[in-house]
């Protein structure tokens, strides 16, 4: 996976396979839907950050992020309406499990609107400064451990 992305994003030539260019298979970012009906997009590398916060995130859609670690950018798709309380642990509980403090007992994770989500100048792909956030301590679950009401994967 690393090599494609590193394929991706121009730092490798893409492998020759007998002759021919081999064609790059993007993975997608891991679509979620919450115990009260939310979706929920998970990027998993900086490629798929930037297409879950730039290309799937709505502006008024909600975005996490584990503050000061590399980590996953998670959108909450509000589509108009109030993200619950219950549904806002759910996606930060994701966005701490797909991070680097996977293993830490409880991770503070930012949340913000997407449209105050804007990408470094400059910077490299996926690396973004946002505003006006709120903060949540959550334990890292992973989907499958959300509890009675858990999340639940969309078929692709």
């Amino acid at each position: 996976m690393l090599e494609v992305e590193a394929e991706e994003q121009g730092y490798l030539r893409p492998t020759n396979v007998g002759g021919k260019r081999r064609k790059i298979k993007r993975s997608k970012p891991l679509h979620l839907r919450t115990s009260e009906g939310f979706d929920v997009f998970i990027g998993r590398s900086a490629a798929q950050n930037e297409e879950v916060t730039f290309r799937i995130g709505h502006s008024d859609d909600l975005w996490l992020h584990v503050r000061t670690i590399h980590g996953a950018h998670v959108i909450v798709r509000r589509e108009g309406r109030e993200v619950p309380e219950q549904s806002l642990r759910e996606a930060a509980s994701l966005a701490a499990y797909f991070s680097q403090a996977r293993e830490e007992k409880a991770v503070d994770v930012d949340v913000s609107r997407r449209s105050l989500v804007r990408k470094i100048p400059g910077g490299p792909v996926g690396l973004v400064t946002y505003r006006a956030e709120q903060t949540l301590r959550v334990a890292p679950r992973a989907p499958e451990e959300q509890g009675p009401a858990r999340i639940t994967r969309v078929p692709r």
